[in-house]
């Protein structure tokens, strides 16, 4: 063989070879899109997922502390009824202290 034809054999094969390579290169990206969908695909599952649970512990924090509230509130009602009998004793006259003052 010359060394034109040797020349011509090697291009074809470098051409062959860039032409593999290209295609793996193509695969090769979309083998990773494919994955990196899969992943995101995870994720907001995930991600869908995670909210679904806040909310719902959220919603028991809630209601435990409107529950709280409710007892602080009635606690606070039943002390003010308490101090308010105990002010009105207080203004009333007492009959001792009437009949010491005279």
């Amino acid at each position: 063989p010359t060394t034109f034809q040797v020349l011509k054999i090697f291009i074809v094969c470098l051409c062959s070879a860039f032409r593999w390579a290209q295609e793996q290169s193509r695969n090769l990206q979309a083998h990773i899109k494919y994955e990196f969908t899969k992943m995101h695909q995870v994720l907001g599952e995930l991600e869908r997922r995670l909210d679904g649970d806040l909310r719902e512990r959220e919603g028991r924090i809630l209601e435990a502390m409107q529950g709280n509230l409710r007892e602080i509130q009635d606690a606070l009602d039943s002390a003010e009824r308490v101090l308010a009998q105990f002010q009105a004793r207080l203004d009333r006259p007492d009959v001792l202290t009437i009949l010491k003052v005279r």
